[in-house]
């Protein structure tokens, strides 16, 4: 791991002292135990992947049980993601699901791989993770805290094509966009908000680097219906 990919790695883990230690056995990142005299998990699956990874939070102070305490009212819920606003009305909270997650995945590289990525292309609307929780349906979630933006509006898909195209990125039939390093899917008008500036921000597409080692069924990308071709 070069020294931005750390830079990136310790900006996404935040200030918990107990976040790294909590995915150290679910992550190829240098934090996964190396004393081989102590028992390590029996991961099978997502399920056991996931229920371990509840058991480290719940033992090192990371899990959340009152989500309460942190967020206010819900402002939006999707597919992977519950989001609420903090309390203090300058970030969205979300809840995210692993709903991504492949059913046969044993690591959590690929996810932690999508949110370093996203840090890196949109700094401005970076997430931290900031603990472990249920949703309201008992799922086990990741809690990620983002800056939260005041939108004028969404974005319309026709901005959306403009700016990527600008900034040097292709998109092929699968509604992948590619710029040789990056490829950013999922930016339908919903996960784009434009801000009281003009700004865009890209606050829910699914970002992979490809320079990053990716396990092959954490890697994901999720079309936009409908969108115009920009080939």
């Amino acid at each position: 791991m070069n020294s931005n990919e750390q830079q990136e790695l310790e900006r996404l883990f935040g200030s918990h002292p107990c976040i790294k230690a909590t995915l150290e056995q679910t992550c190829g990142f240098g934090y996964k135990n190396s004393d081989t005299t102590k028992a390590q998990p029996i991961i099978r699956d997502r399920e056991s992947l996931l229920g371990h990874v509840v058991q480290r939070a719940k033992s090192l102070g990371t899990w959340i049980e009152r989500i309460e305490d942190y967020a206010g009212k819900m402002i939006g819920n999707g597919q992977e993601n519950d989001v609420f606003i903090s309390k203090d009305n300058l970030y969205a909270i979300k809840l995210n699901n692993f709903a991504l997650l492949s059913p046969s995945a044993t690591s959590l590289d690929g996810f932690i791989h999508r949110l370093m990525a996203h840090n890196e292309l949109f700094p401005d609307d970076a997430y931290i993770i900031i603990g472990f929780t249920h949703n309201s349906i008992g799922e086990p979630c990741v809690v990620l805290k983002q800056p939260f933006i005041e939108p004028l509006r969404y974005a319309t898909d026709e901005e959306i094509d403009d700016f990527l195209e600008s900034h040097g990125y292709t998109v092929d039939m699968d509604d992948i966009w590619f710029n040789g390093q990056y490829e950013i899917s999922d930016v339908k008008s919903s996960n784009v908000l434009v801000d009281l500036d003009g700004n865009l921000h890209f606050i829910d597409a699914v970002v992979n680097n490809v320079n990053y080692k990716m396990d092959a069924v954490n890697k994901v990308s999720v079309k936009r219906p409908g969108r115009r071709s920009c080939t």
